[in-house]
């Protein structure tokens, strides 16, 4: 499960870089600009955590779903990590809580995305 996290963080880190280059609002721009910037920094640290806990992991592949909408795209993800916390974590509470600081992320990201607004 761990290296289909990997795949799906990778896959939104670079759909929400992509789409921080092209919006035209400011807000959006900071807010995409924080989830690709922190989600990479919060997934070493699960890593870093996981592989100390349970030996080296391999990513075989990464998916690219850079063309979804990126609300859309962090809410989905953001369901299926919820849904599979415990499966991601072996229940092992220290990395429970990365994956919490990463959900928590997401949620943020959302918040910003869809509530706030410059103008």
């Amino acid at each position: 499960m761990i290296d289909q996290l990997v795949e799906k963080v990778f896959c939104a880190r670079n759909a929400t870089h992509l789409a921080h280059w092209s919006t035209k609002s400011f807000a959006d721009h900071m807010a995409l600009g924080d989830f690709y910037d922190e989600s990479i920094e919060i997934l070493d640290k699960l890593i870093e955590a996981y592989q100390g806990n349970f030996g080296l992991i391999k990513v075989s592949k990464l998916d690219n779903e850079v063309g979804k909408d990126v609300i859309k795209m962090l809410n989905d993800q953001v369901t299926w990590i919820s849904e599979n916390r415990e499966d991601i974590s072996s229940k092992v509470c220290a990395l429970e809580n990365i994956i919490d600081e990463l959900t928590g992320l997401y949620l943020s990201t959302i918040h910003k995305l869809e509530n706030i607004v410059t103008g």
